[in-house]
């Protein structure tokens, strides 16, 4: 057959319009719908590689890699012992008659305490399941860090203040039905413990226009409406 058409183009362009990107795409997408239907090659490999399911990181293991990550211990300068590399400079200096270098600070362990703020919109509807789930990740990070946790319970204004020593602390905060929600005051109070981390376990269905210089988790049981101004969105839930 070739020879009798003279080796002449049998396929027609199908217009101007045709790039060579929608070309090579249809060679692709031949490709695979020959190796579907043969059971081997990309068709087939690409296939398997479409049904694999995604990978979704429960919201536990976010929750307890943030809460390491705040309250983990951090080395911070000291001037009371200069730094290893200005002492073999200053050495140095010393026995080639150098100028004596600018004085670098060291490193020490940061002694200080890390401090975590839990804030409980009391007005939400976060389930108790949730909550103890919650109260348990941190409850584990306080006991592993050292750190001290403090609960403040709110929905307008704070009505509760106490400190987390284990898992059933958020059992004790009174839930409240009916009311608003008002994060500046709760934010404000949360500000003045220097805290390492703050935590609102909340529905995120108010504004929040009060900025705070602490790093922010607002933990939500759903996807808010509006994003917040500042800080991070966790979503907790069975399959967050």
């Amino acid at each position: 057959y070739a020879l009798a058409q003279g080796f002449a183009p049998d396929l027609q362009d199908s217009g101007p319009d045709k790039t060579e990107a929608d070309v090579w795409a249809g060679r692709i997408e031949q490709a695979m719908s020959a190796g579907q239907r043969a059971g081997s090659g990309i068709g087939a490999i690409m296939t398997r590689f479409g049904d694999l399911p995604k990978a979704v990181l429960p919201w536990e293991i976010r929750l307890r890699r943030v809460l390491n990550t705040a309250l983990s211990q951090h080395p911070r300068q000291t001037h009371r012992r200069p730094a290893r590399g200005w002492l073999a400079r200053d050495a140095y200096a010393r026995q080639t008659g150098g100028a004596q270098p600018v004085f670098v600070p060291g490193m020490t362990r940061d002694e200080r305490r890390p401090r975590l703020v839990i804030g409980f919109d009391t007005s939400s509807s976060l389930r108790r399941e949730t909550l103890d789930m919650f109260a348990a990740e941190a409850a584990s990070a306080v006991r592993r860090s050292g750190a001290e946790a403090h609960l403040l319970g709110f929905d307008t204004e704070v009505h509760f203040r106490g400190q987390i020593f284990n898992a059933d602390a958020m059992g004790a905060v009174a839930m409240r039905s009916g009311g608003g929600t008002d994060y500046a005051g709760v934010l404000e109070e949360a500000e003045a413990l220097a805290p390492s981390m703050i935590i609102m376990l909340t529905e995120l269905d108010a504004p929040t226009a009060f900025r705070v210089s602490a790093p922010v988790l607002w933990a939500v049981p759903a996807l808010p409406r509006i994003e917040p101004t500042f800080g991070e969105v966790l979503v907790i839930g069975d399959f967050a």
